[in-house]
């Protein structure tokens, strides 16, 4: 393998989703009541309320980040502000610093790709992230696919027939890394080698992704 291409979300950056979802409920976003648990903690992340589709159009590049908080921030309680839901959003993602040094050795023997469903702010949180660490994305990747630039977002094959066609790779010399199986198979499709993970277990698996890839020292 010459590349490898890492999802960010619940990959490179570990999701702390029930905890993001908490604290917009405890501001008074709607939430599902069956995702609360006999204590009243919210226990469960919803899979249709408005705000997820507000990020997905967030990510597509449809709204700007500041819109989307706009939204949520009618939905809330009286009295929150802006920059608590922006805190309570850009919380959801963790970065640990060894992951970032981690993308920075791969690039000694591997092109080292970003392919994320990401919107502006989040894309902000960790450019911000990389930069206390003493690290900038450019030291991470040698390419970045963002769906909120690109106006496009997986599992959409046209952003993989993207990544193909502007980076000039053969798919076939390519392991690409993803945490949603929709999007594995979107790659498969596009003729790239795949490695599914269940989210925030990189670490766990990252021994297995470098024998993968090969010529790397596991």
């Amino acid at each position: 393998m010459k590349t490898i291409i890492f999802d960010l979300g619940g990959v490179i950056a570990d999701l702390k989703t029930k905890e993001a979802f908490r604290a917009f409920a405890e501001k008074g976003l709607p939430v599902p009541p069956e995702l609360y648990n006999s204590s009243g903690v919210l226990n469960g992340v919803p899979s249709e309320m408005p705000m997820l589709s507000m990020i997905h159009r967030m990510d597509l590049g449809e709204i700007t980040g500041e819109q989307f908080l706009g939204m949520v921030q009618s939905q809330c309680r009286p009295g929150t502000t802006y920059e608590e839901l922006l805190h309570a959003y850009n919380d959801l993602i963790e970065v640990p610093r060894h992951r970032l040094e981690m993308l920075c050795n791969l690039r000694k023997t591997h092109q080292v790709f970003l392919l994320s469903n990401i919107g502006d702010l989040h894309w902000e949180k960790f450019r911000d992230v990389c930069s206390e660490s003493g690290i900038t994305v450019d030291d991470c990747f040698d390419r970045m696919y963002l769906s909120y630039q690109l106006r496009m977002a997986k599992p959409d094959p046209r952003i993989f027939e993207h990544l193909i066609a502007d980076s000039g790779i053969d798919p076939t010399e390519a392991l690409y890394i993803d945490d949603f199986i929709d999007n594995i198979r979107a790659g498969e499709a596009a003729g790239l080698n795949t490695f599914h993970i269940e989210g925030n277990t990189l670490d766990e698996r990252m021994e297995e992704i470098k024998l993968k890839a090969g010529h790397a020292k596991a």
